[in-house]
């Protein structure tokens, strides 16, 4: 990374992913690269099975599983920044921690430890369904985030 402290944003204060940082006054600003003979072998493997199952139910599927995500979670107090335009969305779906809740420094910890990968970057709680998983994956999420939440609150009293 050429960016001094530039892994921050995944992990810091939230408005920390931005390009004005201060760059390393060293030849490490210049990154290398390389071909990615395994991603290049993956992505051929792979687009078959995305073509027979259709690109537009793949993405109909996952924001099946988003709209799942977001009503629960906004349960939870997290405030989703998913996309208001349905042809905006991604893949990815973000919330922002509650203000009464635990930061995303303490929260993920606890979700790791309970086994639920997600990441948490510019502190937004990021998931990403793929289209191997299913609403039970959603509930599933939101168990072990509200179960994570309780531990935090507990441990205030």
């Amino acid at each position: 990374m050429s960016h001094q402290d530039g892994l921050e944003f995944l992990w810091g204060e939230p408005d920390l992913l931005r390009y004005d940082r201060p760059l390393f006054a060293k030849p490490r600003v210049i990154e290398g690269g390389g071909r990615n003979a395994v991603g290049f072998a993956a992505l051929e493997a792979s687009v078959d099975s995305l073509l027979h199952l259709g690109i537009e139910a793949l993405h109909s599927h996952v924001q099946g599983i988003h709209n799942a995500l977001k009503s629960r979670m906004q349960g939870l107090g997290f405030q989703s920044v998913r996309a208001l335009d349905p042809q905006a969305r991604s893949g990815i779906l973000s919330f922002l921690p509650p203000g009464n809740g635990p930061n995303l420094k303490e929260l993920m910890p606890r979700l790791s430890a309970r086994g639920l990968s997600v990441s948490s970057p510019d502190s937004h709680l990021r998931v990403s369904p793929g289209w191997p998983n299913g609403v039970p994956d959603a509930q599933a999420t939101i168990e072990i985030v509200g179960e994570s939440m309780e531990e935090f609150h507990a441990q205030e009293l």
